[in-house]
């Protein structure tokens, strides 16, 4: 599950200068955000992520401006189960007027965090057919699609020798959108508005609309110069649409109108409101989870809670689980679909005290 290489590799569709920069190269690497400056935070050995604590350490040293030259922009391709530390992360960021664009994951059935939270940008990948990535994950978090198979990087060899390469995954379709970040950053950030945004939280919410403003969908007659798309069907588990990087930049700042306040999922269960769409009443949120406890009425919201990272966790590994899971969180469960989670849970390795909590 190691991945040398792989922060140079997503780095280098982000900054690299343009044309050839190895000898014989077959193919070369060029960077979307040749002007940025780069600043790798290493936290794992692996992008799969289910120990989150210096992944989250990290967001917070973003976002509380510890990093040298307090960068505005994060780029993440890695993911897995949420924890409450990274959801405070995340939301710190916001706030802070940080911006993360997140990889929606690889071979995996769902969207991993934190992409999937409100607070950040999820990135699935396509390809130059302007078709999903097969490997991509996708659903309703999803925010956009941008390219993510056949894309040059750079990486190493056998011999561990630099080399151009293709790579293929939602790293790089993080990538292209991280670039693009990078750019609409630079475009915007002496604008008046721009400051106003960042000190009300609201940068995310601004790119996003940017971002799903611009995209384009594949249509008879009216793709963009140059593309060649084998169908004219969109799914929109893969976002709004395809990346148009010189269409976001073209989208005026005073033109976007993010909602008032900090994108707010249900703060007594953060992690599992990050399962709804975004909007979704914090009420039926907090009914849908308090039904899985159903002889627990006299415990507090706040207890139940500390059962969100184990339930997630099995929701991120398990099939079952997260098939009565997004049915419940769908309303499109016959029966009783809490009763269904709850089942399916305790077919599961659990904690003794959640076993308990679920089986009174």
């Amino acid at each position: 599950m190691d991945n040398p290489g792989h922060g140079t590799a997503s780095g280098s569709v982000i900054v690299s200068p343009f044309g050839c920069q190895l000898a014989n190269a077959a193919g070369c690497v060029n960077g979307i955000a040749r002007g940025a400056q780069l600043i790798p935070l290493r936290v794992h050995r692996t992008v799969s992520q289910f120990n989150t604590s210096y992944l989250s350490q990290a967001i917070h040293d973003v976002a509380e401006g510890k990093i040298v030259g307090q960068p505005r922009l994060m780029s993440i391709a890695m993911g897995g189960s949420p924890t409450l530390s990274m959801w405070k992360a995340v939301k710190a960021a916001e706030k802070n007027g940080v911006l993360i664009v997140a990889a929606a994951g690889n071979y995996v059935r769902t969207v991993v965090w934190p992409a999937r939270f409100h607070s950040a940008i999820a990135v699935a990948a396509g390809n130059v057919r302007c078709q999903p990535w097969k490997h991509s994950s996708n659903g309703s978090a999803v925010d956009i699609m941008a390219p993510g198979e056949s894309v040059w990087r750079a990486t190493l060899n056998e011999q561990h020798e630099p080399i151009n390469g293709m790579g293929k995954g939602t790293t790089f379709a993080t990538g292209h959108v991280a670039g693009s970040a990078a750019l609409w950053l630079s475009v915007h950030r002496h604008e008046p508005a721009f400051q106003t945004l960042a000190e009300r939280g609201l940068l995310t919410e601004t790119f996003r609309a940017a971002l799903q403003t611009s995209a384009w969908r594949p249509a008879n007659g009216t793709n963009p110069p140059g593309t060649q798309c084998n169908s004219t069907q969109w799914d929109s588990d893969y976002g709004t649409g395809i990346l148009d990087i010189a269409a976001l930049l073209d989208v005026p700042l005073s033109g976007m109108r993010p909602r008032g306040i900090v994108a707010r999922e249900e703060e007594t269960v953060p992690l599992f409101a990050s399962l709804y769409p975004k909007g979704t009443d914090p009420e039926r949120i907090r009914a849908d989870y308090r039904a899985l406890f159903p002889s627990s009425r006299s415990e507090q919201d706040g207890d139940l809670s500390h059962f969100e990272t184990e339930i997630l966790y099995h929701y991120t590994v398990d099939e079952e689980v997260q098939r009565e899971v997004d049915a419940l969180v769908s309303g499109q469960s016959r029966g009783e679909p809490a009763d269904a989670v709850r089942q399916a849970l305790l077919r599961e390795d659990l904690s003794g005290r959640l076993r308990h909590t679920l089986s009174q």
